[in-house]
């Protein structure tokens, strides 16, 4: 009689395995050499992970060298994405920073209410005058029903001339505007209140 074997049961036991060997080499320390816990970082949760970079000011302080160490890792994480037959069109990565509420009141035409009362999000519409119109309609409704006021947008500029973009990426390109919204009512301390 031919011994079977249960797919789950497999699936279980190879995970088992991945995790034992996984614990054998943490406690090697082949993926924590040379790390050492400080901060809110614990060497012990070292492991292999792909795409993702985190640098931060622990005091919570704003400073263009973070931004500047930001994009240096991300151009270290050339494995971090699907990336097509072109070396230069991929799936897209980028950095998240604090809203940096100085510049944003230089560059739009609206009113902001005072920083942390609002928040801004990109949005990629298509380039299609009427399609992104008709997007971007549909996005104010979501806000609102969400009881949100949409503050206004910006259309982010964008220099496609000058940036090292394949075809592919080129002819897939969106239209970035970016949103702004505030709570729609003010809470009881006067602060502006968001669901987000």
């Amino acid at each position: 009689m031919a011994a079977t074997s249960d797919p789950a049961t497999s699936d279980r036991s190879a995970s088992s395995q991945v995790a034992a060997a996984t614990a054998g080499l943490h406690s090697e320390g082949l993926y924590s050499a040379g790390l050492y816990s400080a901060g809110l970082y614990s060497a012990e949760n070292e492991h292999d992970a792909c795409g993702v970079a985190l640098v931060a000011d622990l005091a919570g302080r704003r400073d263009h060298e973070i931004v500047r160490r930001g994009l240096t890792a991300l151009l270290r994480l050339e494995h971090r994405g699907a990336r097509g037959a072109e070396y230069n069109t991929g799936d897209g990565v980028g950095i998240l920073i604090q809203v940096p509420d100085a510049f944003l009141r230089a560059v739009v035409d609206f009113p902001l209410p005072e920083a942390g009362a609002y928040a801004v999000g990109t949005a990629f519409l298509p380039t299609d005058d009427e399609q992104a119109a008709s997007v971007a309609a549909r996005i104010e409704k979501l806000a609102a029903e969400e009881n949100l006021r949409v503050l206004g947008w910006r259309d982010v500029p964008t220099d496609v001339g000058k940036a090292d973009l394949g075809p592919s990426a080129r002819a897939a390109m969106p239209r970035f505007r970016q949103l702004f919204v505030a709570g729609a009512e003010a809470a009881p301390d006067g602060s502006a209140s968001m669901p987000l």
